[in-house]
């Protein structure tokens, strides 16, 4: 399953979020934003361990790809008529 690290998680006002396929991407794609974002020349070992810790499984179901009629009240019943998903 695929991985999430924010890095918000670890440095409190930012937004970047990194996605990859298994840890050692998320981490090397970290390490380049950690670089460039940050002004990191290395990565010592206590954040290593917590930007591991910080890192966690995709969530299967993404909130934008909820049909619309389940999030409509009824007096919007008519856009139930539409393609049925928020783009």
């Amino acid at each position: 399953m695929a991985k999430v690290l924010k890095c918000g998680d670890l440095m409190p006002g930012c937004n970047f979020v990194v996605e990859g396929k298994d840890v050692p991407e998320v981490v090397a794609k970290g390490a380049e934003h950690a670089k460039t974002a940050h002004g990191m020349t290395s990565i010592p070992p206590d954040v290593a361990a917590k930007v591991q810790a910080a890192i966690n499984e995709v969530a299967e179901a993404k909130s934008w790809r909820t049909p619309v009629h389940r999030c409509l009240p009824i007096e919007f019943s008519w856009l139930r008529q539409c393609s049925g998903r928020i783009a």
